[in-house]
C-alpha cells in the first residue's frame, strides 16, 4: 500500500521564502522622549537579507538551516535641545542589527497530522560586522506546532513559542489557521503576529492585506555623547502594528518579487540604563505614519519538496 503523508501549507497559498533580499523605508515623521521637545525623523530605512537551507528534503520529514540578518537606522533631519534629546543624538550615528540562527524540522505523523519545531539564537544590538556572539545580546527561541490538515485546502494548528535571553523569559501560545475558500480568496494567519487575507490574482500572482504586530529588542552601548547624557549600556525595546498590503508576482519558476505598503502605528518605545552613570528608564514615543517596502525572493516549486 502506498503511504500517504500530509505537508504543510495549502493550494494557493503564498510562496514560501527560500531566499529573500528586501528593503523598507518609514518616511518622515516626529519622534520624543520624556520632554516636549518633539525632534524629526527623516527616514527609518530597514535591510533584511535572509536564506533556509534544506539539509533534509524527504517526504515526510524536511530539515533546514537558515540566517537572517536584519539592519536599521536612522536619519534624523533636525533633533530638538531638550534635556533627553541626548539619546537621539546618539542613535543618528548607530545601526542596529538583528542576526538569527535557525534550524526548522518538520515531520509528518499521518496523512493529516504533522508536528513541527524550531529553534533560534539571535543576537540583536548595535555590534560591528555581520553578527556578535556575545550573550549581552543573545536570545534563545524554542517553538513546537502540531498540525491538522484535514484536506488539501485548510490547516491549523496550536503551538507555543519559549524565549530566553537579556529581556527576561517568556512563553506564548500561538494558532495558525490556513484556508483556500475557492479559486481566489483565502486567509494566512498566524495569532496573535499575523493575520492576512488572500486574494490570487492567478498561479503567478497574488495580494495579501491585513494586520501584522512586530517588536524587536536592543542591546546598544553610549560611550560618546555629543551632548549631555550618560554613558554606557542600553537596552531597547521597540514593538509596532501594521496595517498592509502586499502585491506579489512570479518573475521566473524559482523567483518572486513583491512590494508592500501600508500604515503602521507605534508602541512606546521603551528604553532603560543597564549599565550606565545614571539610573534611566523612560519611553519613547513616534507618531504613526506610512511606509513602503520592496523586495525579491527565490521560493523553489513545488516539485522540488515533492521528493
Amino acid at each position: 500500500m502506498l503511504e500517504h503523508y500530509c505537508q504543510p501549507g495549502v493550494e494557493g497559498k503564498s510562496a514560501g521564502k527560500g531566499i529573500s533580499v528586501e528593503y523598507g523605508l518609514f518616511p518622515s515623521y516626529k519622534i520624543n522622549a520624556d520632554s516636549d521637545e518633539k525632534s524629526h525623523l527623516q527616514a527609518n530605512e530597514h535591510l533584511l537579507i535572509s536564506f533556509k537551507i534544506p539539509v533534509i528534503n524527504k517526504k515526510r520529514t524536511k530539515f533546514l538551516l537558515g540566517v537572517r540578518h536584519f539592519r536599521e537606522a536612522y536619519d534624523f533631519g533636525r533633533i530638538d535641545n531638550g534635556v533627553d534629546q541626548w539619546l537621539f543624538k546618539n542613535l543618528e550615528n548607530k545601526t542596529l542589527k538583528n542576526t538569527r540562527l535557525t534550524a526548522y524540522l518538520c515531520r509528518s505523523i499521518t496523512s493529516k497530522h504533522y508536528f513541527g519545531l524550531k529553534g533560534e539564537a539571535v543576537y540583536t544590538g548595535d555590534y560591528k560586522g555581520l553578527v556578535n556572539l556575545d550573550k549581552r545580546y543573545r536570545h534563545l527561541y524554542l517553538a513546537g506546532l502540531l498540525g491538522v490538515k484535514p484536506h488539501a485546502k485548510k490547516e491549523w494548528g496550536l503551538g507555543v513559542i519559549s524565549r530566553f535571553g537579556f529581556r527576561g523569559n517568556m512563553v506564548v501560545p500561538f494558532l495558525i489557521y490556513n484556508q483556500t475558500f475557492n479559486d481566489r480568496w483565502g486567509v494566512e494567519l498566524t495569532v496573535p503576529v499575523k493575520m492576512m487575507l488572500r486574494y490570487n490574482i492567478s498561479e503567478k500572482s497574488l495580494f495579501l492585506s491585513g494586520l501584522e504586530f512586530a517588536s524587536r529588542f536592543y542591546s546598544v552601548d553610549f560611550l560618546e555623547t555629543p551632548t549631555i547624557g550618560p554613558v554606557g549600556q542600553y537596552n531597547i525595546q521597540r514593538s509596532e502594528a501594521q496595517l498592509n498590503i502586499a502585491y506579489q508576482q512570479r518573475i521566473s519558476p524559482w523567483f518572486w518579487g513583491e512590494l508592500k505598503m501600508g500604515y503602521v502605528r507605534y508602541n512606546p518605545s521603551i528604553f532603560e540604563g543597564v549599565q550606565s552613570e545614571e539610573d534611566i528608564s523612560f519611553e519613547i514615543n513616534a507618531s504613526d505614519g506610512l511606509f513602503f517596502k520592496f523586495g525579491i525572493f527565490l521560493s523553489p516549486p513545488k516539485s522540488f519538496f515533492d521528493k
